[in-house]
């Protein structure tokens, strides 16, 4: 096989990984009553890294999910690398075919102004790296960034 033909099966074998990450995270979100909708998709944060992030839509306004249960038994389902960063929104946008609209997701999820108050200005530079490098905002002084997908 020539240089160009295996890029190409490199390609292919990427994709399919990432495809069989996108399946065990809507399979694992579909388990769940509380779960209407469940997408996932590849998001690049200010500092250009790319995030997986598994986006899941509740069934109603009651409904509750746990994102640190779903965090754990995804890594048990998939490589550390490949465990989505878990963000619960109200609904999912559908375009006129009724797919998942990945382009109208929320992203970034850390805004300007996100930054908690409380932070001390050591933690406060800390918090605007976290933030660039992993597109989450800092909960609290007690936030693990592992948690959220640094690694």
């Amino acid at each position: 096989m020539n240089q160009q033909h295996e890029l190409i099966a490199e390609v292919f074998e990427r994709q399919a990984k990432r495809r069989e990450e996108r399946r065990a995270f809507l399979k694992f979100a579909g388990m769940s009553a509380a779960v209407a909708g469940a997408a996932a998709v590849v998001q690049r944060t200010a500092a250009g890294n790319q995030v997986l992030v598994g986006y899941v839509a509740l069934a109603d306004a009651v409904s509750t999910f746990d994102r640190g249960t779903a965090n754990t038994a995804l890594r048990e389902l998939l490589p550390a690398g490949n465990v989505p960063l878990i963000v619960v929104v109200d609904a999912l946008p559908t375009r006129t075919s009724g797919k998942v609209d990945k382009a109208a997701l929320p992203w970034p999820l850390a805004q300007p102004g996100d930054e908690p108050e409380h932070l001390s200005p050591t933690a406060s530079w800390l918090a605007e790296k976290w933030t660039s490098i992993l597109g989450t905002p800092v909960e609290g002084p007690g936030s693990d960034f592992f948690a959220f997908g640094g690694g």
